[in-house]
């Protein structure tokens, strides 16, 4: 869509301004479905399997000579590499007229290959993990490790992994992503941020009065840059200067929210900054001049957490119990009541798989209190989709689905999709509908309360795919005495207790 009011002229036929792409009526008038749609075409089986004969064509023993005509894959001449030397052509008409040929015809590619490429091969996949299900595909085989991997003693709040290794802080503690070297802390009386080494705990800075009033969150943009938020309204962008001691360089304040700004998140990848604020809206900030771009204020509460999901620039906010995902251009996409009003989401997470991994589908993890964990994933609405919906909504019943819930040891999980059915729709032509709901079972029960699902991570270590859920009570009381839980569990798929505890490490 020509969303900048770019001027491209006119037709020469009936002088009719250009504008919008005309698009197909399968797209149903919506461009995200347009490239939904080609993405699903571009990565299926049939397009992967006749790959090869591409590459023959393009690049390959089809481009040029028999093979060339008998596949009718021939241009003109002098679009092909080494058909002409323009520095040997004196007469400059002729010289003019030869290039305007090969600017108007354009050029072949190299051709790099002389006999047949071989077809795709087929996955390589450890034999360790053999049964291993993908969690794009097979979300609802997802299960819950019977005992904690990790007690760090507070409540957690942030898992980054490293390779194989995950690493685990508190709700007032965040790692240094890029090796996790450094760690900073908050949430002092002085206002403070404090550096801190992680092998071994010693402090390397304290900064004081780093804003006016508590600082809210703490996010690391790369290993040296830090983004910071307070109920001060202001996010600030701050260098973190290594000489002889350590200090900390104010780049810049962001001034937009109105009230206390609750989170931020960070996309070295778009360049962005995403801060979501008590005053129902989100701040997109360019990352590289620390400037304003645009808002999202579509919200009905308070935004508490977003997401950024750095292979699409896909934007996730959570508002009370609604999920909405964002464009990078401020475009909502859809929205989506998660659970009952008064339920909120506590936190968000988009699957990123392994380094460089293409996802078939784009999966968004959200946590719930009592230890709740649902893993959507988006969707184009079908036909199918839409008479389901519509069947469900006129019986007055509940919409079930084999992706809706999941059993484990012939137990089967309850769903708290159940009672979001009569929730407002999702807007627009995509949705995200349930993959499954994980409810915490073990963990906690025994000893008085389920603990809300706080901190979240989903991507896939070297081995194996694993989701990490943290989880902390609110304030739920076991005898007489008030107890948070600091305790990770493992969502795994497929994996016996023993290998899982040998592949994962967390520190």
């Amino acid at each position: 869509m020509n969303t900048n009011a770019f001027n491209f002229g006119t037709l020469q036929t009936t002088g009719e301004q250009i504008d919008h792409v005309a698009l197909p009526p399968w797209a149903k008038d919506d461009p995200k479905v347009f490239i939904e749609k080609h993405r699903e075409a571009l990565e299926c089986e049939y397009v992967s399997a006749h790959l090869h004969e591409w590459i023959d064509l393009i690049f390959g023993h089809k481009q040029q000579g028999p093979e060339s005509v008998r596949a009718v894959n021939v241009f003109h001449h002098l679009s092909y590499e080494g058909a002409i030397d323009l520095d040997t052509i004196d007469d400059p008409i002729q010289k003019s007229a030869t290039i305007g040929i090969i600017h108007n015809f354009g050029q072949t590619p190299r051709q790099l290959f002389k006999k047949p490429h071989g077809p795709r091969l087929p996955p390589n996949r450890d034999p360790l993990s053999a049964n291993y299900y993908h969690l794009a595909t097979h979300a609802e085989y997802l299960t819950q490790s019977v005992i904690p991997v990790k007690d760090i003693g507070l409540p957690v709040g942030e898992i980054i992994y490293q390779g194989d290794k995950a690493f685990v802080g508190h709700n007032q503690r965040t790692y240094e992503p890029y090796g996790c070297s450094k760690f900073v802390e908050w949430g002092f009386s002085d206002n403070s941020v404090r550096l801190y080494q992680t092998e071994t705990n010693k402090i390397l800075g304290i900064f004081e009065n780093v804003h006016l009033e508590a600082i809210t969150s703490v996010k690391w943009a790369d290993d040296r840059t830090i983004v910071t938020t307070s109920r001060d309204t202001v996010v600030c962008v701050w260098r973190i200067v290594q000489g002889r001691s350590y200090e900390l360089k104010l780049m810049k304040c962001l001034r937009g929210h109105r009230e206390t700004v609750h989170t931020v998140a960070i996309s070295v990848a778009y360049s962005i900054i995403v801060s979501g604020s008590e005053d129902k809206s989100c701040i997109i900030w360019d990352l590289n001049r620390l400037e304003y771009v645009r808002q999202l204020s579509r919200h009905e509460d308070g935004v508490r957490v977003v997401a950024i999901n750095d292979a699409t620039g896909d934007i996730a906010t959570c508002s009370g119990p609604v999920l909405r995902l964002w464009t990078v251009n401020g475009d909502m996409i859809l929205q989506k009541y998660t659970t009952q009003i008064g339920d909120p989401i506590l936190d968000c997470v988009f699957y990123s798989g392994r380094t460089g991994e293409w996802l078939s589908k784009e999966i968004v993890l959200t946590s719930h209190r009592r230890g709740i964990i649902k893993v959507w994933e988006k969707a184009v609405i079908d036909a199918d989709y839409q008479k389901t919906t519509a069947a469900a909504a006129a019986a007055g019943g509940h919409q079930q689905g084999s992706r809706s819930s999941f059993s484990s040891n012939n137990q089967s999980m309850s769903s708290l999709q159940n009672s979001t059915d009569s929730m407002p729709p999702s807007s627009g032509n995509l949705v995200v509908i349930p993959a499954t709901v994980v409810e915490e079972t073990g963990t906690g029960a025994e000893n008085g309360g389920v603990h809300d699902a706080r901190g979240l991570a989903a991507s896939a270590l070297s081995m194996s795919n694993l989701s990490i859920a943290a989880g902390e009570d609110d304030s739920l009381t076991s005898g007489s005495r008030t107890r948070q839980s600091s305790q990770v569990a493992t969502l795994t798929s497929g994996l016996c207790d023993s290998v899982r505890r040998t592949l994962l490490r967390i520190d």
